[in-house]
């Protein structure tokens, strides 16, 4: 039995759209092996190109790692960068190793500043235990 190909006018815009190393592009093709349907993937091919040309230059790239879609159509010398804070660290352009090396001189030069951070948390830590425990048993007493 003669293995079906996909139709060619098809691929032919997937390609025309995306990129060869676009991974949609693998599955549509695997797709098709798997069920040799022609309208199905017609169907796909159609809606990921509808999809597609329907994104906002941000979707390309969510994380912001790569310059921005508008500014390379404006002025292509000149990028813009999309500030992005993988580390969730709330100090501004203080990324995860930052904040590592931040602990580690904290607790080799100046390692009693550590109570006065972490000594009023450990305090009131305390305090609530205490309450919740008295609450409780006043609560299994009645």
């Amino acid at each position: 039995m003669t293995a079906s190909r996909p139709p060619r006018l098809a691929t032919a815009l997937l390609h025309g759209v995306f990129a060869d190393d676009d991974p949609l592009v693998g599955d549509l093709l695997e797709d098709f092996e798997r069920h040799h349907s022609r309208f199905r993937f017609w169907k796909q091919t159609l809606s990921a190109i509808v999809f597609r040309s329907r994104q906002h230059a941000d979707h390309t790239h969510p994380l912001g790692l790569a310059p921005r879609a508008d500014s390379l159509r404006i002025e292509p010398e000149r990028t813009t960068w999309a500030p992005i804070n993988l580390s969730a660290s709330p100090l501004t352009h203080t990324g995860g190793l930052g904040l590592v090396i931040f602990v580690a001189l904290t607790a080799v030069v100046r390692p009693q500043a550590w109570w006065w951070l972490f000594g009023p948390a450990l305090a009131g830590g305390i305090v609530i235990a205490i309450a919740i425990v008295v609450v409780r048993r006043r609560h299994e007493r009645s």
